[in-house]
């Protein structure tokens, strides 16, 4: 078996030049002018060569529906689970400040302070 052999910095450049990616190619919507991918139906309209093949109202409408949905459900785990907000939030109470006399403390003050 032989071994293979190096291949130069300029073969691997030049075998590489055609990995470079495009942009899409867009064109524009006959009936909203919004920008669209070529041979597929116009995502705000619905339409693909001036017919209507995607009723958009409808998909909204439930995707709207599955959302609802899903905050629901979301919100009855947090329920059973205890990890949803109480209507009522205690206030959390801070230790007092203490103020700090400048110089050094006393072994007495250091006792009384705890």
């Amino acid at each position: 078996m032989g071994v293979r052999m190096r291949l130069t910095r300029a073969k691997t450049k030049s075998r590489r030049s055609h990995h470079a990616l495009s942009e899409p190619r867009l064109s524009k919507c006959v009936d909203c002018g919004e920008p669209v991918l070529r041979h597929r139906a116009c995502e705000s309209c619905g339409k693909y060569r001036g017919r209507a093949v995607i009723d958009v109202a409808l998909k909204a409408e439930k995707k709207e529906k599955r959302e609802k949905k899903k905050r629901a459900e979301a919100g009855a785990g947090q329920k059973e689970r205890g990890d949803a907000p109480k209507a009522e939030e205690k206030e959390v109470q801070t230790a007092p400040e203490v103020e700090q006399k400048a110089g050094p403390i006393s072994v007495e003050e250091m006792a009384r302070r705890g």
